[in-house]
């Protein structure tokens, strides 16, 4: 009959979701155990480049002498597996690297390419040295910069006043004419 027909097609549904959610659970089980062991790896790998970082960073003994002076540029896998940073080493953290480490990117440090000695003044880089500007007395600074603005305004007064020279200030009588007061035949009211 009918009802039975769709019984039994309700019935079959019903199974059929059923196993298909049940798959469906064992497959997240599977993906979920997958992850533990990505994780599991990981760790075992941070903890072995951890380790063969700080067996191959120099120790720091005063009875051996200064440590000697290293490389100012390293090879970037060497950068960006140092212990702080867990993640993929890339280009763009390399770059990062180098610039975070001190003075590695300063053009006085003699590796650097760009480098220039202390002792080279060129009149060029003569604004750009900057801490002597600020190590300068503030008030003699303070005092440069009155000066300044009284020569700045001095310049000012000068032109103005050169503008306005005796003949230019008195109009001409051709303005005077412009100027005169209309007579009634012209007033427009």
């Amino acid at each position: 009959s009918k009802l039975a027909k769709k019984r039994a097609d309700l019935v079959e549904k019903v199974r059929r979701e059923a196993e298909q959610k049940a798959r469906e659970e064992k497959e997240r089980e599977r993906e979920r155990e997958r992850e533990k062991e990505r994780e599991r790896e990981k760790e075992r790998e941070l903890e072995r480049s951890v380790k063969v970082a700080q067996e191959g960073r120099p120790v720091d003994c005063p009875s051996l002498g200064p440590v000697p002076h290293r490389a100012s540029f390293e090879q970037g896998s060497a950068v960006a597996t140092v212990p702080p940073y867990l993640g993929p080493d890339t280009p763009a953290l390399r770059t990062l690297s180098e610039y975070a480490r001190p003075h590695v990117m300063s053009p006085s440090n003699r590796n650097h390419p760009f480098y220039v000695p202390l002792g080279a003044v060129d009149p060029g880089l003569l604004g750009y040295n900057v801490p002597a500007i600020y190590s300068s007395d503030p008030a003699t600074r303070e005092r440069e910069l009155r000066e300044r603005e009284a020569r700045e305004r001095d310049l000012r007064d000068r032109d103005l006043r050169e503008r306005l020279k005796p003949g230019f200030e008195v109009k001409p009588a051709e303005l005077e004419q412009l100027h005169a007061v209309p007579s009634a035949a012209m007033d427009p009211f």
